[in-house]
């Protein structure tokens, strides 16, 4: 019987000094704890209003809303929505399309989006010309990077200008969120 006790206490010893972490799996264990802490996702979120612009009487493409992203430390991978929208008064009607919007994430352009219009509540009011659109983006990005973000318009025709009006405004937001 005495043998058999010792036998168990043997087994029991094996078994508890492999289930008890060495200093080696204890810096395993920080390594992987850090590793998962590194990938949890980064989101920031930026944006710029303005107001009391003009529109040029030209169909260049013109910044009317700029927004720049950091990339952080540890960071590879960013996911990037963009969403922009302008409302413009003008005394003259134009033709329905005549305002277009644009937004550029890193340099690159998405698709134009087209104005809208309304017309004013008074016969003597402006016409409010309006935009709206959005653009996202997904690619890989260095620690450290700024990434910049642009609202652009630019009119259809080079008739007239739309001035300036202290109504006329712009707002661009972004969200990027790194991996």
């Amino acid at each position: 019987m005495g043998t058999l006790v010792d036998a168990l206490r043997d087994i029991k010893y094996r078994i508890d000094s492999q289930a008890a972490p060495s200093g080696t799996q204890y810096a395993q264990a920080v390594k992987r704890l850090g590793e998962l802490i590194d990938a949890i996702p980064v989101g920031v979120a930026v944006g710029e209003n303005r107001s009391g612009f003009t529109v040029a009487a030209n169909t260049s493409w013109n910044r009317y809303g700029y927004a720049a992203v950091t990339v952080p430390e540890g960071k590879t991978e960013c996911a990037v929505f963009a969403r922009a929208n302008a409302s413009v008064n003008s005394e003259n009607m134009y033709r329905y399309t005549v305002l277009q919007g644009r937004i550029l994430i890193d340099g690159q352009a998405g698709r134009s989006f087209d104005c809208s219009y309304m017309l004013g509540a008074a016969s003597n009011s402006p016409i409010n010309y309006k935009t709206s659109g959005f653009a996202t983006r997904t690619f890989t990005v260095e620690p450290g990077q700024v990434i910049p973000v642009e609202f652009q318009m630019r009119r259809n025709d080079s008739s007239l200008p739309m001035p300036t009006d202290s109504r006329n405004a712009s707002v661009l937001n972004v969200k990027a969120v790194f991996t």
